[in-house]
């Protein structure tokens, strides 16, 4: 059997990613306070806040995979209620 993901870790890896590049291009971006928060992170950009969720993907034969829902591991693996899905490009 091999080692279980520790997902929780992979996803804290991909926010700090992409907090680090939005800050390298100089956008302002905050962080909710709690972790319970619909969303990752808060970019500001032209005066409007923009709430983003980061997703970790894995790359495959030249793509990059990722999950577009949140599941609900303490609940029979349901997805989350009154979720927008995926809008993204």
């Amino acid at each position: 059997m091999g080692e279980k993901r520790d997902t929780a870790r992979i996803g804290k890896i991909a926010e700090l990613s992409i907090e680090k590049e939005l800050l390298v291009v100089g956008a302002g971006v905050s962080r909710p306070t709690l972790d319970t928060s619909a969303h990752d992170l808060i970019l500001e950009k032209n005066g409007l806040l923009i709430r983003l969720q980061c997703k970790a993907g894995r790359y495959r034969n030249g793509c990059v995979l990722f999950n577009t829902t949140t599941q609900e591991y303490n609940r029979s693996k349901r997805t989350k209620p009154n979720r927008v899905g995926y809008t993204g490009r």
